[in-house]
């Protein structure tokens, strides 16, 4: 997927992130998406803003980001 993190919360352990639908004019007004994170340091990686593409699956129960790139 394909996305722009919107927030950061090391405290809660989750990345949210506006995922980019591929439709013209609707990025900017796609609600933002938490994920749990299953590498911490991914925190220190990331901040609001970045672009990002990432691959997420569920894990117990809970979105959870396995592989993230800065684009």
């Amino acid at each position: 997927m394909k996305g722009e993190i919107a927030a950061v919360n090391e405290a809660t352990g989750k990345i949210s992130s506006k995922q980019n639908s591929g439709t013209v004019g609707s990025g900017s007004t796609a609600a933002a998406t938490e994920f749990k994170v299953q590498d911490g340091l991914l925190f220190n990686a990331v901040k609001p803003g970045d672009k990002v593409t990432f691959t997420a699956e569920k894990v117990d129960g809970v979105m959870t980001i396995k592989k993230l790139t800065k684009e």
